[in-house]
């Protein structure tokens, strides 16, 4: 399952090897103040995880080194997919 296909992930940015997963708990009507709070609970779990997340708003934003292997980067959306789903599970 790739990371759009949960309901909760709006858009997903890429340029280069930075990221921001966008995340809306209900895109009919969004709020932003809740869909912050949402982000940084996904930022929580992350870390607990072991991935530093930046959350700004309600996206979550990546920015590995250059030198992360194609490894690290399925781990990566691995834990960041986990915590989305978790965050997800706790509202």
């Amino acid at each position: 399952m790739e990371l759009t296909e949960l309901p909760v992930v709006s858009e997903v940015r890429v340029k280069g090897l930075m990221a921001g997963v966008e995340c809306t708990l209900d895109p009919e009507n969004p709020n932003e103040e809740r869909d912050a709070k949402f982000a940084s609970e996904i930022d929580r779990i992350c870390q607990s995880e072991g991935l530093l997340l930046r959350p700004v708003y309600n996206t979550c934003v990546m920015s590995p080194p250059l030198t992360i292997t194609e490894q690290q980067i399925k781990e990566l959306v691995r834990i960041l997919k986990l915590g989305i789903e978790q965050a997800s599970a706790n509202i």
